[in-house]
């Protein structure tokens, strides 16, 4: 039986061969010698780009061949993913999402997506902490997942929304399960959801230097100092900013 999102099964084998390209190097090659640059990469260089710096250099093992093997397992998620697609135009799908985003290959494995109507509407980010609102680096991290949908081979709309929800110790499975069993979307604020909306203009105004980073070897990583973040930062001594 012919899935009635066919074009999401087929959008997602167009994914892992992306995928496939970015292993075998033709994206290559950015800052570091890295052959992608994840989500979350993204996101903590907008908190501070020293740390970022300190932590990729710091990295004992071969941080290319390591990348590349990754690479190999996230196609492979893709396909199982691609297996899943369910009977039903609206569902909740789990697997990584890759996309060149201003020249940058970048991939990143959000929760999960939500599918309606056979596009992608959101993306679910699940937190097991508790939270009276999204920190910094979670918005920024489900605007640069949104971003990812945005740009890669899915089909999506304009607007994309990005949830944040507290798991409160469960499952992926039993959390999309209770998800699921909410009707309407605005019952999802009782689970303690958070909302936000990507539009592609915005992310670019705001974040476009975060991915020029990766490009450009000039680009000096400069020090962002916050007493909270400096204060766990295993890098503070060797940090030319102190508080």
């Amino acid at each position: 039986m012919t899935a009635k999102c066919a074009n999401i099964a087929e959008e997602l084998e167009e994914l892992a061969n992306l995928v496939e390209a970015v292993r075998r190097g033709e994206y290559c090659c950015l800052r570091y010698g890295l052959p992608y640059v994840r989500a979350s990469d993204i996101a903590s260089l907008a908190l501070c780009p020293l740390r970022k710096h300190y932590e990729i250099l710091n990295y004992t093992d071969d941080i290319t061949g390591r990348a590349k093997n990754s690479l190999q397992l996230l196609a492979r998620a893709i396909l199982k993913a691609k297996k899943t697609v369910p009977e039903k135009r609206k569902f909740f799908l789990d697997t990584p999402i890759a996309s060149i985003i201003q020249g940058v290959p970048v991939i990143g494995r959000p929760t999960a997506l939500l599918i309606n109507d056979c596009k992608v509407v959101g993306i679910l980010l699940a937190r097991q902490r508790r939270f009276n609102k999204p920190s910094l680096y979670d918005r920024i991290l489900l605007q640069v997942y949104a971003a990812l949908v945005d740009y890669s081979p899915l089909t999506s709309t304009t607007t994309i929304k990005a949830y944040l929800v507290q798991a409160d110790g469960d499952t992926l499975t039993t959390l999309l399960r209770r998800l699921a069993g909410l009707q309407e979307e605005n019952n999802w604020r009782q689970m303690g959801i958070i909302s936000l909306v990507y539009e592609r203009s915005d992310f670019l105004n705001k974040y476009h230097r975060l991915l020029d980073y990766w490009k450009n070897p000039e680009i000096k990583p400069l020090p962002n100092p916050s007493p909270q973040r400096c204060k766990t930062c295993p890098y503070y001594s060797e940090c030319p900013v102190t508080l």
